[in-house]
């Protein structure tokens, strides 16, 4: 079980080569300058990896918990996203070879 990644970045908490999952923050149509800006200048919504120590869990078990840090309150990259977002969606990172949605999370 690997807690660190091993694609050289060394992150712990989220990798974009290394983690096995990723959330999309699909923020509501009326916070869109929220969305990041790609190089090209295109507009993101944002994307947080799973730890990576947490790759061997089911992605239930992993969404829920990126769903509580999501929504606790404590000031961390995820949260000032929170009272925007309209869906949450968990996906398999694309380094596993699949696109679509596993689970899904509406807001309401």
């Amino acid at each position: 079980m690997a807690s660190k990644c091993k694609c050289g970045k060394e992150n712990w908490m989220g990798c974009p080569n290394c983690s096995k999952y990723k959330m999309v923050v699909m923020l509501a149509p009326e916070h869109a300058n929220l969305k990041l800006e790609k190089p090209n200048g295109d507009r993101v919504n944002p994307v947080f990896y799973s730890p990576v120590k947490e790759n061997f869990k089911s992605p239930e078990v992993v969404f829920n918990g990126m769903i509580k840090r999501f929504s606790n309150g404590k000031q961390n990259s995820y949260t000032k996203y929170f009272s925007y977002t309209r869906t949450l969606y968990l996906y398999n990172n694309p380094s596993a070879g699949n696109e679509n949605p596993i689970l899904e999370s509406n807001r309401t």
